[in-house]
């Protein structure tokens, strides 16, 4: 995987393309896999138009994966 910044993986995002969040205290990979993959279909079809897609699913993801053992905000990943 290979690390990105939050407007590469904003663009992939609304590309409709497949990223990977992690929080920042987190390794990617191995030996427990914290990576969390989003893809945007979901969150694009449960919107309303002036809504923000991405917001969303930061929020939503931040919610249930940041603490003060794993970091609170994410790095972003795409497959290599």
């Amino acid at each position: 995987m290979i690390r990105i910044t939050k407007r590469e993986a904003k663009s992939l995002f609304y590309a409709g393309k497949s990223i990977a969040l992690v929080a920042c205290k987190m390794r990617v990979g191995k030996p427990w896999y914290p990576e969390c993959h989003i893809s945007s279909q979901r969150y694009l079809d449960e919107v309303r138009e002036d809504d923000n897609a991405w917001d969303l699913m930061y929020n939503n993801w931040a919610y249930y994966n940041t603490s003060n053992e794993q970091g609170y905000y994410a790095h972003y990943y795409k497959d290599s």
